[in-house]
């Protein structure tokens, strides 16, 4: 949905991430867990894993310029995997508190988002 938004609503959006330098083998969300951030990759590695009885399984790398959890902040949903550092990573994160504010401040934005879901 962000693909779609204007450059202003953008800006706006961006003036509100909170930028984090994470360890590597350090768990972001877990499978099951409530989707409340909006995390963007910077640089390194975060591994996306599939949680099964007898061991994680690694289904994909996101790397510099991968949003995790684009689709799950705008909606009422949970992580259905983990993602974990695989590096130590440089992250620009949204709050999901912070993005419904944004919307309860900004029409413009909501609208938008709402268009683009």
């Amino acid at each position: 949905w962000m693909k779609k938004m204007s450059r202003d609503s953008l800006e706006e959006i961006v003036f509100f991430l909170d930028h984090q330098f994470i360890e590597d083998d350090t768990i972001l969300f877990r499978a099951g867990d409530y989707v409340d951030k909006l995390f963007f990759v910077a640089s390194g590695e975060i591994e996306i894993l599939v949680s099964l009885e007898e061991a994680d399984i690694s289904m994909e790398i996101c790397k510099e310029g991968c949003a995790i959890g684009l689709h799950g902040i705008v909606t009422n949903r949970f992580h259905h995997l983990t993602a974990k550092t695989k590096s130590k990573a440089s992250l620009y994160i949204l709050r999901k508190d912070v993005l419904k504010h944004l919307i309860n401040q900004r029409e413009d934005i909501y609208n938008e988002i709402e268009k683009a879901k």
